[in-house]
């Protein structure tokens, strides 16, 4: 979707198409960082519910507190340690930068992109894009580590315990005669000798053989 999202909307396709790689590639780690986290959630949590519902509070915060939807400058003192702590602030000025940084807006006028970035409280300048994507790719980084202590340590996958093959007594099997033919059978769980089944008819007191003097077992 993301080349469907960038082309659609009108994107820069300058420098050869070097900012359209950056925009599918820093997407692609949002997602794996995104994906690792939530693996963490689930290798912690007792139940498929209480991860979901983490989840979802802590998706909520982080989309909170990375810059788009209350800007930097706007963040209390107090909570602007969690735009910091907040891995998806990173892509999101990442991709800020890779398409407003020398772009000129049509309005109001003479504004540019620099001038957005710097009213949300964001880096201005180009080299800032391939930092805030290493810091992202640490935070993929650090949530593979976390997972793989989860899964271990914190939920540990129990330990497959191989079945020994079930020792079966010898004893004799026995022997029945059914219209002139002989079966024999191992002891097992249920044996029946000369079954009659039937149900109740359409009719008042008639009844529906369905077996007759059925031998077997089980």
């Amino acid at each position: 979707y993301s080349t469907i999202v960038y082309w659609s909307v009108g994107f820069s396709g300058a420098d050869n198409g070097q900012r359209f790689l950056t925009w599918i590639f820093t997407t692609w780690m949002t997602i794996m960082a995104s994906s690792t986290f939530i693996q963490i959630l689930g290798y912690s949590s007792p139940d498929v519910q209480a991860a979901a519902s983490i989840a979802g509070i802590l998706q909520f915060v982080f989309v909170a507190f990375c810059g788009f939807l209350v800007p930097k400058i706007e963040i209390p003192d107090n909570w602007i340690f969690m735009y910091y702590l907040t891995y998806l602030r990173y892509p999101v000025e990442a991709l800020s930068i890779n398409e407003l940084w020398d772009a000129e807006l049509t309005s109001p006028p003479g504004a540019t992109g620099v001038d957005i970035l710097e009213a949300f409280g964001m880096r201005t300048t180009p080299d800032w894009i391939w930092k805030d994507i290493g810091i992202l790719i640490s935070f993929w980084a650090a949530f593979n580590i976390a997972a793989f202590v989860a899964l271990h340590f914190i939920r540990p996958v129990a330990k497959l315990t191989p079945i020994k093959p079930m020792e079966v007594a010898e004893t004799e099997s026995w022997k029945t005669d059914v219209d002139g033919v002989l079966f024999h059978a191992t002891p097992s769980s249920i044996v029946w000798k000369d079954l009659h089944y039937s149900v109740p008819g359409s009719k008042k007191g008639e009844k529906i053989g369905l077996l007759n003097g059925v031998d077997g077992c089980v």
